[in-house]
């Protein structure tokens, strides 16, 4: 070999051995996962079965290892379907265990559940979204928002508190929500990323009909291809996947929400897709995501 050749493989081999790089030029050696659980748990035990059967123990993604990263609150609807303003306080070792039983397919050493009070997050809030006595409905709006916001932000600062503890980045992170019910397999796929270190994010085409009263046709990413050409402008915050990089940048668009949701009527989903567009980050959707929301 020439010098030049030789130089040419020895950089490749760091790349491989780096994880950057499989024999296929998609998969990666890291194959750990970070899936984020995060909301009220009024209707989880309708919807749990599905994360477990079709995605942690899905046999099309044996090959990743799953961490399961949970936050929800101390307090659980009465009655579902009911007056949603009536609560009843549950106690959060309870909440923990019930999580342990429902995914008994994740390592202890791989679950971490955190259950917070409504306070507690209310006072991560900025003054502009906090609620007042004479609230009107799009400042309660934006409260709420604001509140499933900072949760997921909350979430992702625990997968970063591992992270760090591992000294290295997950090789993906999924964010799913307490009430999304997965309908059909969750297949992790490597293809939709050329190396850990891309700015990809994969989301479904639209959500599927369901008790939740959503349109499909409003809940979905607009536009959006799957080799993530079209640059959206409206962005779904359900349910997507994609590399540690790139999904910090699309969990911190909730503090751009707060920051812009908070002076005018902008949506949550405009505001993903404008962080998406600032930070350089492809959305690309996947038909095969099928899911709804039970609520």
């Amino acid at each position: 070999f020439s010098c030049a050749m030789r130089k040419s493989c020895c950089f490749l081999l760091v790349l491989m051995r780096a994880g950057r790089f499989g024999s296929d030029g998609a998969s990666w050696r890291n194959r750990k996962v970070a899936v984020i659980l995060v909301g009220h748990a009024r209707t989880y035990d309708l919807t749990c079965r599905s994360v477990r059967e079709n995605l942690i123990g899905l046999e099309a993604n044996k090959e990743w290892e799953f961490w399961l990263f949970a936050l929800t609150y101390s307090l659980r609807d009465r009655k579902r379907g009911g007056d949603r303003s009536r609560h009843t306080r549950s106690d959060g070792r309870v909440t923990l265990e019930r999580v342990r039983e429902k995914y008994w397919n994740v390592r202890p050493e791989r679950l971490e559940v955190r259950v917070v009070e409504e306070r507690e997050i209310k006072e991560l809030l900025p003054r502009s979204v906090r609620l007042t006595p004479d609230a009107s409905y799009r400042a309660q709006h934006k409260h709420r928002v604001s509140m499933m916001f900072r949760t997921i932000a909350e979430a992702h600062a625990m997968v970063r508190a591992q992270e760090r503890r591992m000294r290295h980045l997950f090789g993906l992170i999924v964010k799913l929500r307490f009430d999304l019910k997965l309908l059909a397999p969750f297949e992790l796929d490597a293809s939709f990323f050329r190396a850990p270190s891309d700015l990809v994010v994969v989301a479904p085409a639209q959500m599927d009909p369901g008790p939740s009263g959503l349109s499909p046709q409003q809940i979905r990413t607009r536009p959006c291809n799957a080799n993530g050409t079209a640059r959206p402008t409206w962005i779904q915050d359900h349910i997507a996947y994609g590399t540690s990089r790139a999904m910090a940048h699309f969990i911190n668009g909730t503090d751009a929400y707060m920051r812009a949701g908070a002076k005018g009527n902008i949506s949550p989903e405009i505001i993903l897709a404008n962080v998406a567009i600032r930070r350089r980050v492809l959305v690309k959707c996947d038909a095969r995501l099928r899911y709804t929301i039970i609520r």
